[in-house]
């Protein structure tokens, strides 16, 4: 019987540790196609492919807000998973969450 519990108990951690991986590979697919999408915006605003008439509806300065709206969502994403990982910090490594939410507040604070 002991010797199932213990086959139990790492099934579980087994189970964790690959949701967990799961959860960081998402959050990276994520942090990547934010910033593509920042660098294609910025690309398009910048340079204007195909002739500045196709791009007007990017020419006005308060449209620099839609070139940074990735950054900006990619904040929300980023403070989503500090919370995550602030739910889990009894499984993860020492002060991982509190590693994360300063790199997450340094990186707010450069934008």
């Amino acid at each position: 019987k002991g010797w199932n519990m213990e086959a139990a108990a790492g099934d579980g951690e087994e189970a964790f540790f690959l949701r967990d991986a799961d959860i960081r590979v998402w959050h990276s697919i994520q942090l990547a196609l934010g910033y593509a999408g920042f660098a294609v915006l910025l690309f398009c605003r910048v340079v204007c492919p195909g002739g500045s008439h196709f791009w007007q509806w990017l020419a006005p300065d308060w449209c620099w807000a839609a070139v940074f709206s990735p950054l900006f969502l990619l904040d929300c994403v980023g403070l989503r998973h500090w919370r995550y990982l602030h739910t889990q910090r009894m499984r993860l490594p020492l002060l991982d969450s509190r590693r994360y939410l300063l790199m997450w507040a340094s990186e707010c604070l450069c934008k």
